[in-house]
């Protein structure tokens, strides 16, 4: 831990007395690593993580250890007692009808693709997820790996079946993007060429993209069209009218990706094209618009 955090951790124990503050380093999306503090009650199993990464959000860089203190002393008095109901992800009555699917990047996520049912689509891959209320606490999620399926006593080819029927009641929005690109990225896009976000109700709202017959239906009249990887989260669809380069357009999403993309949220840093004749999805090439006959769409 750094200074601050040490000063931060040993004023919650003189203040805090009979629970338990111990340093946690948990491996995300994209191997990306989240160093945090596991709080519990001396001689308990049971507790819950406040990640650095939180307190920073909250509270800014250049927070104080008091304030620091005082929010984790807010999260104890809310959270450490609290007894989740797992039933809903351990239940496989109750967690196939809360399947979710959300797509990830292969390569930063290889590893543990190989102990998770997983389906590989372009240079992502679609992995599925539990999403469940915890009233008065908000939504769970967790993701499904080969230990879960197994308690479960299904397939993974049933896992993908349900989960990919689940996303059918998801509720997807398209809508104009006004401000979220800077003045040099925002140069990119003419009035008369708008660029769109793609969101979904579901948490990871950019799985969408497994589907290209659905973003198809939500963008009709908008001919074919480029697809930047906002995030895990959504998609950005940019019309193709004949005036954008696809390296210009890439560079921008390695850019954003950079600069305002949180590494946990990262999706990639590739440019889709969606090919509305074909209704098929795939990774620009350079200047390439006709379709590779190695591109599929998932089944």
């Amino acid at each position: 831990m750094k200074g601050k955090e040490l000063k931060v951790v040993e004023m919650c124990r003189e203040k805090m007395k009979g629970i338990r503050f111990t340093e946690e380093t948990i491996k995300k999306n994209n191997n990306s690593i989240q160093r945090g503090l596991r709080i519990a009650r001396e001689g308990a199993n049971l507790g819950f993580i406040v990640y650095w990464a939180d307190v920073v959000d909250m509270l800014g860089e250049e927070y104080a250890v008091e304030d620091a203190v005082g929010y984790i002393e807010s999260m104890v008095q809310t959270h450490l007692d609290f007894s989740p109901d797992y039933s809903p992800l351990l239940d496989w009555d109750k967690a196939k009808g809360l399947l979710r699917c959300k797509v990830v990047n292969y390569e930063r996520n290889k590893e543990r693709l190989y102990f998770c049912p997983h389906m590989r689509y372009l240079d992502l891959a679609q992995v599925y997820y539990v999403q469940w209320e915890l009233p008065g606490y908000g939504t769970a999620t967790a993701e499904v790996n080969d230990g879960l399926v197994e308690k479960w006593g299904v397939t993974d080819g049933t896992v993908v079946v349900l989960a990919r029927q689940n996303m059918e009641a998801v509720k997807y929005r398209v809508e104009k993007v006004s401000d979220i690109l800077d003045d040099t990225e925002r140069s990119l896009i003419d009035v008369e060429n708008p660029l769109y976000a793609l969101q979904g109700n579901a948490t990871f709202g950019a799985a969408v993209i497994m589907n290209p017959g659905l973003v198809g239906k939500l963008t009709v009249g908008m001919g074919n069209l480029y697809i930047l990887p906002s995030s895990v989260y959504e998609l950005l669809v940019l019309p193709d009218n004949g005036q954008f380069k696809v390296e210009i357009l890439r560079d921008t999403v390695r850019r954003v990706n950079r600069m305002q993309v949180k590494d946990n949220d990262f999706l990639s840093d590739q440019v889709y094209y969606f090919q509305r004749d074909s209704t098929q999805i795939f990774v620009c090439e350079e200047e390439q618009k006709v379709l590779p006959e190695s591109s599929s769409m998932p089944g």
